[in-house]
């Protein structure tokens, strides 16, 4: 008993040191990496929570929180603390056998609220205006494209900054769940099941949920005359949704074929604009067939 208080007192001490030595090279380093320094400040966290009690990941966070206060940096200081709420989340979600949907729904949630108090309520403490680098952004496309300022006006562009940080947060998420996941397995630690994007499948049941929201919105705008700024989320969330789908569906195909290449060519072709429309289909064929099962089927009937 005396041991095992010791061993938790040391390897507390020692997170906390390394969370204070990151924030460091961070500060030492103008902050050139401080983003990706975040994400690995959530694995240590997570291990520990998942391997003690909520109250001592707590103390430990407590206090590399006051040491990252010291000598870091403000955007250093605000990410590191949603870093350390997530490590906290995720080990105590692992420890409790939560399910994949509600680590990732914790996760995003922390994310998103780091988001919204970084870049919207503490701007100025952080030197970030988003209003001003939207505004420089929507010049330099208008620059480039210069007839679209008639179809889509900087007030337009500006609307988008909510929906920029749900996605950036959807994003922060699925990279700090794959990183514990690919780093902890390695030491024990159990996870319910694959987060990697090709093990990604939505039930029938949610995809005729976000089939109904798609067309409630589009009845509501087209039919109805209720143009809110709020329907164009909802909608583009949906759709984004089918289209992370559908690059699910070719990522099962390529490591079902063992064709690793064709996973970065359909990440590279997912970005180019345009391209998303055929993701959206085949999100939605994945969701509403069986072509899972027929990849599955084939390559056992092949071998």
């Amino acid at each position: 008993m005396k041991i095992e208080r010791t061993r938790k007192l040391v390897l507390g001490a020692m997170i906390v040191a390394f969370f204070g030595v990151l924030s460091l090279f961070n500060t030492y380093t103008a902050g050139m990496i401080d983003v990706l320094l975040c994400f690995v400040l959530v694995i240590p966290m997570a291990w520990y929570s998942y391997h003690y009690k909520l109250r001592d990941s707590l103390t430990v966070g407590f206090a590399a929180t006051c040491l990252i206060l010291i000598v870091g940096v403000p955007y250093f200081i605000i990410s590191s603390l949603s870093s350390i709420l997530v490590g906290i989340f995720i080990g105590e979600a692992l420890k409790r056998e939560l399910g994949k949907m509600s680590i990732l729904c914790g996760v995003f949630l922390i994310y998103l609220l780091n988001n919204i108090v970084l870049f919207e309520v503490l701007s100025g403490l952080v030197g970030i205006d988003l209003v001003t680098d939207m505004r420089d952004m929507y010049e330099g496309i208008i620059r480039i494209a210069p007839e679209l300022a008639q179809a889509f006006t900087v007030e337009m562009m500006l609307s988008l900054i909510p929906l920029m940080l749900i996605l950036v947060s959807v994003l922060e998420m699925y990279i700090s769940v794959m990183f514990c996941q690919i780093l902890l397995t390695r030491l024990g630690v159990v996870f319910p099941g694959q987060f990697h994007l090709a093990a990604m499948h939505i039930s029938q049941k949610y995809g005729m949920m976000l089939t109904g929201v798609l067309i409630v919105t589009y009845i509501l705008k087209s039919f109805v005359q209720l143009d809110f700024i709020v329907f164009e989320y909802v909608s583009v969330i949906v759709l984004f949704v089918f289209a992370l789908q559908g690059l699910s569906l070719a990522m099962f195909y390529s490591i079902m074929k063992q064709k690793r290449s064709f996973i970065f060519i359909a990440c590279l072709l997912f970005i180019i604009p345009g391209t998303q429309v055929v993701f959206i289909i085949l999100g939605i064929l994945d969701i509403f067939s069986a072509l899972r099962q027929k990849i599955l089927y084939n390559r056992d009937t092949n071998e």
